[in-house]
């Protein structure tokens, strides 16, 4: 065993000292850098708006967007149409899609809601019955599914001015959500709905 001189012990305190020092420093700093990212992410997000704002602030309209259910009162918009991409999918009234039949979004008339559309364009018109809600497209006042486009001529075009009237305001299959009748699978041709 060889013999530690007293310089060797004072050369190892002070080492082993300097490592504790080291260690703490690195331990403090590490701490104020979480710290201060932290609060960093914080102050961050407080100014970023969040996603229901972003969406309210790029659709206003939805919220400003209301119609009289009045029979003798007509609405004038933009309609488009959806069809294959959603047809046989659920809608929001609880009935699946079906691109075929004369159905159509709105964004706050009841569901069952028999509308008559009528194209301004060519003056044709049918009766559709609302199962869903939307468009989802700033402007827009009503999709229609296919078969209503095309037998409103505006298949080919995609959209067209169109007026709707109320023809009545609920269907009595919509007041007991359980058992759920609706009208579109009697509306599957325009004779039909003409009727």
């Amino acid at each position: 065993m060889g013999v530690i001189t007293a310089e060797e012990v004072v050369r190892r305190r002070i080492q082993s000292f300097l490592r504790i020092v080291l260690a703490t420093v690195f331990f403090w700093l590490a701490s104020l850098i979480s710290l201060g990212a932290t609060v960093i992410a914080q102050v961050i997000t407080k100014d970023q708006p969040t996603k229901a704002k972003i969406a309210s602030r790029h659709r206003p309209h939805y919220k400003a967007f209301k119609h009289s259910t009045d029979p003798n009162t007509a609405m004038i918009g933009t309609a488009s149409w959806y069809g294959y991409g959603f047809h046989n999918r659920m809608t929001a009234s609880g009935k699946r899609f079906n691109q075929d039949a004369m159905m159509a979004a709105h964004r706050t008339l009841p569901f069952g809601t028999l509308l008559k559309v009528t194209n301004l364009a060519n003056n044709r018109s049918c009766i559709v019955e609302v199962t869903d809600r939307g468009p989802y497209v700033k402007h827009r006042i009503i999709d229609v599914s296919r078969a209503a486009a095309r037998e409103l001529g505006f298949a080919d075009e995609g959209t067209a001015k169109v007026t709707l009237q109320v023809i009545s305001s609920t269907n009595l299959a919509y007041s007991s959500m359980r058992k759920y009748v609706p009208s579109s699978d009697v509306l599957k041709t325009a004779a039909m709905a003409l009727r």
